[in-house]
This record gives C-alpha cells, structure tokens and sequence, in this order.
C-alpha cells in the first residue's frame, strides 16, 4: 500500500466532510456556533487584521497615545464603537459597543474565536446604566441575543471595514 494512498478515513476528515455538506430544507447551518454565522466569523477575523494593521500605524508613528477605535451610525440612531481590549497577552478582545437614546449593546468577542463573546444589555439612567441582560455565549444558549450579536457583526462589522478600507484609499 502507498502512503499517499490514504483515503479520508480518519475522524478529522470525515468531520470536515460532515460540516462541510450543504444542510437540507428546514434544518440550521451546521457551520453556525452559538448563533454566529460562518460570515460573522470572517467579519470579526478582518477586524481583527484591521485593528492590527492600525496598531502598527500607529507604532510607527510614535505617538503611542493612539489606539485603534471605529465608529459607525446608522440610520435608526444608533452610534457603535469597535475598539480593542487586551486583558493580558493572551486574552485580545474586541469590544462592540451598540448606543442609542435609552440603552447600550455591549458585546465583547475573543479575537481567536470570534464565536466566544459576552452579551451585556444596559439601560442608560441620570447615574450612569443598569445591567439588564447579561449572556455568555459559551454557557447558555438564547436564540434573541445570538441574532441580534449575529446582525450586530453583519452590519457593523462591515459598516466599520468599509469605512477603514475607503479611509485607506483616500491616502
């Protein structure tokens, strides 16, 4: 028997032939986790290149004062925030603040595995806010938050790498 012989028999190839089939009418894309699409996930993964390419801009400029932050509006009022958030060395989070008149969306995602995220919604009072909803994607399963995360990454998200790319174009 030749060695390059091999046919997909092993567990890792036939996992990868699973996920990759098409699903059939009526059942949910096997490539979604914890309610974030295969397109959410490249989304995030461009940010993430995004902000470490702004990250050497700045490096090079020497003001160090800077860092990586985006901001996109939309049509119903909403004001969003993207900017990194480093806990140590290993932990790289991206932050995704959501902000209109009466409440803050504050999703924060794992940079290596975007569908690793916490959910916080707040309600803006005289004070400051209150905690309402908090989620993390890894424990518990709710169907509401992980659309309304999912639509957050698919129109910010690309709101904001289309907004870098054509501030890119312009120098």
């Amino acid at each position: 028997m030749k060695v390059s012989a091999v046919s997909a028999n092993t567990y890792i190839e036939k996992l990868k032939l699973k996920v990759l089939k098409a699903p059939k009418r009526g059942q949910e894309n096997p490539i979604v986790e914890n309610g974030i699409t295969k397109r959410a996930v490249e989304i995030m993964k461009n940010l993430s290149e995004i902000i470490e390419d702004d990250w050497a801009k700045i490096k090079k400029s020497g003001n160090l004062l800077d860092k990586p932050q985006y901001r996109v509006a939309d049509r119903q009022g909403n004001l969003v925030t993207i900017k990194p958030v480093y806990q140590s060395k290993i932990n790289e989070y991206i932050l995704m603040e959501v902000e209109n008149d009466k409440t803050v969306d504050r999703v924060l995602f794992n940079r290596r595995k975007p569908y690793e995220y916490t959910f916080e919604h707040s309600v803006i009072t005289p004070y400051g806010s209150a905690s309402g909803k908090t989620y993390n994607s890894t424990k518990e399963h709710d169907k509401v938050v992980e659309d309304r995360v999912n639509s957050y990454i698919e129109n910010f998200g690309k709101k904001a790498i289309k907004q870098v790319e054509e501030e890119n174009l312009k120098r």
